[in-house]
């Protein structure tokens, strides 16, 4: 016998469907490992005491203005990230933390 649905059962299916165009993309480690090296996010920044992305916030969160003053010494273009990039490099990020 096939299964049957509910009026109730198609509305959340429905919904459910709806949603899913105001979800955030899911970023893949692997082009975030890229986007790392391709930005050259690590001439600037250590991964070594950074074992996800939230760890790289806080420890960055109020610096913005020393590391903007430090790029412009050296000479280093402002990095731009598109938010596909960002997704990708938060998902390699914690990709290296340990297993929980």
């Amino acid at each position: 016998m096939p299964p049957t649905a509910t009026e109730s059962d198609w509305q959340d299916l429905f919904a459910y469907f709806y949603s899913l165009q105001f979800a955030e993309p899911v970023g893949e480690a692997g082009r975030g490992k890229q986007v790392l090296e391709n930005k050259r996010c690590t001439d600037c920044h250590s991964l070594s005491n950074a074992p996800n992305a939230f760890s790289i916030v806080s420890v960055a969160w109020g610096r913005a203005p020393t590391a903007h003053h430090r790029m412009l010494e050296k000479g280093a273009p402002s990095p731009t990230l598109s938010p596909a990039e960002v997704a990708n490099l938060v998902a390699y990020l914690n990709s290296r933390s340990p297993a929980r």
